[in-house]
């Protein structure tokens, strides 16, 4: 997945043009809590991060904010998601399309 495209559907984050127009610190206030959101749902799969090259970003050298928005997120493995979980989630789509159906009539 392009990292710009999941900028762009992260309300939370501000804009590249946001954060120039303030205190210009790209890397405090989209890269790493990007980094960070991602962290959180390792739980659900195995990611890395490559740059538009094709090559892993590398992170001692420092990521510029082109480089990182160029980027891909690539999810590497999708680990087994509890069975509870899934099943909640499909009580709530039935209940969903239930209310839907109600609505109709």
């Amino acid at each position: 997945m392009k990292i710009s495209t999941l900028l762009k559907g992260c309300p939370s984050l501000p804009t590249y043009e946001e954060v120039m127009a303030s205190n210009r610190h790209v890397d405090d206030r989209i890269i790493q809590p990007f980094f960070k959101a991602i962290e959180r749902l390792s739980d659900a799969f195995e990611y890395t991060y490559l740059t538009a090259s094709g090559k892993p970003f590398n992170y001692k050298e420092g990521i510029t904010y082109q480089d990182f928005a160029s980027g891909e997120l690539v999810i590497t493995s999708w680990k087994d998601y509890p069975d509870s979980w899934l099943q909640q989630l499909e009580v709530s789509k039935n209940k969903h399309r239930n209310s839907k159906r109600i609505k109709k009539n």
